[in-house]
């Protein structure tokens, strides 16, 4: 009976998941590597996404790393995972919607405006640039040191149209975020980022921006930690 009600709804899905290790030095995590290492891991980001993007089956490429025991990751080893799906799972799909309902009424991508508006405001939620690229941490942050990675390019929605410019200077970037991060409390700073391109094998993705996403779980020192509880938890984040 479960498998025919509504309420129970289940279905297979598909996909594959890849680790890939930054480095074969252990104690090497991105800010540590050479600017030229940083961009083979780019370049293998790239890679493996155009993979599946030539495919007509796959839907989703999620590159996500866990950094630092805070956050579970069990590895110590730095590295990150991809996940790719033959379904658009429910936040990049619930994205997918917003974006598009932005994009029809604004006739430009919802981060592209965003990225703009935050640069002729001044904005005191600047955190670095260069050349091709921007952080800041956004105007919806959930996180106290959450941050949002911008291309300055307004057409760039997936890693395989960065030109090789772009590509490293997207290395130094990160590479002086994550000392940032590192400063803030001299320690190994714990976070959760991800990668967020357009969808594959998508109908139109004009609305989307290629974009990363930092979520670190501290509070206020190296050792106090956010826990999402309470209002946040039941209501609403503040």
């Amino acid at each position: 009976m479960e498998e025919q009600d509504e309420l129970f709804r289940s279905e297979p899905v598909e996909g594959e998941c890849l680790v890939m290790c930054y480095h074969p030095c252990s104690k090497l995590k991105l800010q540590l590597m050479e600017e030229e290492q940083v961009v083979e891991v780019i370049q293998k980001w790239t890679e493996i996404s155009s993979k599946y993007y030539a495919t007509s089956v796959y839907k989703w490429v999620q590159i996500f790393e866990n950094h630092g025991e805070m956050v579970g990751c069990s590895n110590p080893h730095p590295h990150c995972q991809i996940w790719a799906s033959k379904f658009l799972p429910t936040l990049p799909e619930r994205m997918d919607k917003n974006l598009l309902k932005y994009f029809e009424k604004h006739q430009k991508p919802l981060l592209v405006d965003y990225c703009e508006k935050e640069k002729f405001s001044l904005s005191h939620r600047f955190v670095c640039e260069n050349n091709d690229w921007v952080v800041y941490v956004p105007w919806w942050a959930q996180w106290p040191f959450e941050t949002i990675l911008l291309p300055k390019n307004p057409n760039l929605r997936t890693l395989s149209e960065l030109s090789a410019e772009e590509t490293r200077s997207l290395a130094n970037i990160l590479k002086s975020l994550l000392i940032k991060y590192d400063n803030l409390f001299a320690t190994d700073f714990p976070y959760c980022f991800a990668w967020y391109q357009a969808p594959l094998n998508h109908n139109s993705v004009l609305h989307w921006t290629l974009h990363g996403v930092f979520f670190p779980p501290l509070l206020r020192s190296a050792h106090v930690k956010k826990f999402v509880a309470g209002y946040e938890l039941f209501s609403e984040c503040q």
